[in-house]
């Protein structure tokens, strides 16, 4: 089927640049149909389509800690696993495997966040208007969300070049993976999403 293994990594990369293009298509198109509301329609029909962006936000975000995932086993394996030879050969598949993944996964970590972020402000942009607990509970996630995406962005973009400023990049990287402030950001989730209309 494939003479060598160069062949087979070409069609890797050419079928993940195909995957990643027809994922943000779709996102894109869902998001241009989602927000398109004509003049006649009525109010509800509005907020339906509203809420369904924070749907789209909320499963884009799921995505997106795939990446996190891998990561933790990662770094977790290095960790809770004896240092023997009987466990070598674990550490080090999983090693591969990580290695494998990590750059695919990182930029649909990177996108799914991103496009992610996009879709929670305009569903809180077009919501904001109720006033009621409900959407306290709502501006607080997504601020939250939203500081936790913009580190993400200053880490990946902005300090990953500079080796001066890596003490500042390792305490953006620490509060960007904490896992007490992602906790907390879910269950305000959890209680925006519970809080009856």
């Amino acid at each position: 089927m494939f003479h060598n293994k160069i062949e087979f990594q070409a069609l890797n990369k050419s079928y993940l640049k195909i995957v990643l293009i027809v994922l943000i298509f779709t996102l894109g198109v869902i998001c241009v149909s989602s927000i398109a509301v004509a003049e006649d329609e009525e109010e509800d029909d509005f907020k339906d389509r509203a809420k369904n962006l924070g749907v789209a936000a909320l499963g884009l975000f799921s995505v997106s800690i795939i990446y996190v995932f891998f990561y933790q086993t990662f770094i977790n394996s290095k960790k809770i696993l004896p240092k023997n030879d009987k466990f070598e050969g674990r550490r080090a598949k999983i090693q591969k495997t990580f290695l494998k993944v990590k750059k695919p996964l990182s930029l649909l970590h990177f996108f799914a966040g991103g496009t992610a972020i996009i879709l929670l402000l305009i569903h809180g942009a077009t919501l904001i208007v109720e006033g009621n607990i409900k959407a306290v509970l709502g501006l607080t996630t997504a601020s939250l969300y939203l500081i936790f995406g913009i580190t993400g962005i200053i880490i990946k973009v902005v300090l990953k070049k500079l080796k001066r400023l890596k003490k500042l990049r390792r305490t953006l990287f620490k509060f960007h993976t904490s896992l007490i402030i992602f906790i907390i950001i879910i269950s305000l989730h959890i209680a925006h999403i519970a809080y009856g209309d």
